[in-house]
């Protein structure tokens, strides 16, 4: 897979009178196309999710741990200006629908702190991982330059085996 865009981009728009903005960052991924499989999910809960969707998010949440491998293991990341880790380590598939509660305790409050979110969940990488990133993209609080946050991520990547996706959240 390869990228067009050697940089990262912001695009912004407006549809139907609602704004929405799509951050491209270019990432050269490593490893097969098939399914990787472990799942770190990072959850976008600041406020600016509250009319963009923070109950779409965490249904997309949920259904990609109901679908993770049965020998997969996942890792998930709440956060807004802080980041808050269900768990220190990859837990085995079995028991992510234990995951609900601590979902449904999410609320939407305070900045986006991408930066936090992508430090915490780079803790819990390691070989043959999806790194998704759930939310609307837009850092308010910490490091905001889209550059570092890609140089951030490649670094904590390294020469493994992991991807990086997301999953925009917009106005609903």
């Amino acid at each position: 897979i390869s990228y067009k865009r050697q940089r990262p981009a912001l695009f912004v728009g407006s549809h139907q009178k609602k704004e929405y903005a799509l951050l491209e960052i270019p990432i050269k991924l490593k490893g097969a196309r098939k399914p990787f499989a472990h799942r770190v999910l990072l959850l976008d809960t600041s406020a600016g999710m509250k009319r963009r969707g923070l109950k779409q998010a965490v249904a997309v949440c949920q259904g990609l741990l109901k679908r993770l491998p049965k020998k997969g293991r996942f890792g998930l990341v709440a956060g807004d200006f802080k980041a808050r880790m269900y768990s220190n380590a990859l837990l085995p598939a079995a028991t992510s629908s234990q995951t609900n509660g601590f979902l449904s305790r999410q609320r939407a409050r305070g900045a986006t702190n991408l930066e936090a979110l992508f430090r915490a969940g780079s803790k819990l990488l390691q070989e043959q991982t999806d790194l998704i990133y759930i939310g609307d993209g837009h850092a308010s609080v910490g490091e905001m330059d889209s550059e570092q946050l890609v140089k951030m991520v490649e670094k904590a990547i390294g020469s493994r085996k992991i991807r990086f996706s997301a999953v925009a959240i917009g106005p609903g």
